[in-house]
């Protein structure tokens, strides 16, 4: 997870389908890293969300 940000505690393992990100600041991107190993293989996976600020139940 990129610095500044924070994952809500137990939110993010290995078997959840997501993670809660906190500290957001108006619309974001946040670019997170994935690294897989299986019987001495590694690949990582990139993803980017854009995260759109959130005024009430409207986009600001």
């Amino acid at each position: 997870m990129p610095a500044g940000y924070q994952i809500l505690a137990g939110s993010c393992t290995s078997t959840s389908p997501g993670c809660r990100v906190d500290n957001l600041s108006g619309d974001d991107f946040v670019t997170v890293s994935v690294k897989l190993q299986q019987g001495g293989q590694s690949k990582t996976m990139t993803a980017t969300a854009i995260i759109l600020q959130v005024c009430g139940d409207v986009y600001c």
